[in-house]
Formats: C-alpha cells, sequence, structure tokens
C-alpha cells in the first residue's frame, strides 16, 4: 500500500484565468471553486474592482481518490507581468466576451 504524501495532496496543478475586465472570468473562478453560478458582472463586482490585479485561490480536490492541490491564478488587464506567472503552468483559461469581438481581439 502506497502511503500519502506528507504535504497532504498527491498532485499539483496551476492554472491561469486571463481575459479582459468584465468577461467573466470571476464567475468562472467562483464556478471553479464553490460550483456556484452568480454572474458577479450583475453587481458590478468583477473581482478585481477594474484595476490590473491578480487573484489567487486554492482549491484541493479529490478524483478517484487522487488529491489535486490546484492553484488558481485569475489575471485581470492587459496580461503586464503574466509571463512571471506562465512558469509551471498547467492549464490556462482564456475567457472573451463572445457578444463584445474587441474582448476576443485583444488577446494577443
Amino acid at each position: 500500500m502506497a502511503t500519502k504524501p506528507a504535504r497532504g495532496y498527491d498532485l499539483y496543478c496551476k492554472c491561469l484565468i486571463c481575459g479582459d475586465h468584465g468577461v467573466g472570468k470571476t464567475t468562472l473562478l467562483n464556478r471553479l471553486l464553490n460550483n456556484d453560478i452568480k454572474d458577479n458582472a450583475a453587481d458590478g463586482n468583477d473581482g478585481n474592482n477594474g484595476n490590473d490585479s491578480i487573484q489567487f485561490k486554492l482549491k484541493t480536490l479529490s478524483i478517484d481518490g487522487i488529491k489535486f492541490k490546484t492553484q488558481l491564478f485569475e489575471i485581470n488587464g492587459d496580461g503586464d507581468g503574466l509571463s512571471s506567472y506562465l512558469r509551471n503552468t498547467m492549464i490556462i483559461f482564456i475567457v472573451f466576451d463572445i457578444n463584445e469581438v474587441q474582448t476576443f481581439n485583444n488577446i494577443e
């Protein structure tokens, strides 16, 4: 029988959620963390208050008895400094508003 690592998880996963202000990054983050589908844009709260900033959240998932430590970084704004967060990233969500073509065009 294999013993569990002392760190409390079996695998580590780093995820980035990127996109323009107001496209639904915080809504996606809340869905991933809490299975909550509250639309933050409806109350004017995108989680970052319109500033270029980064939110960081942790979530531990268990799938088929394997514990995953997941770090989620929500990056708001134009992506300045994004390269420092790309190291060791396994998943990147690129979020845009299908009703606002410019939010797609801003992806570079």
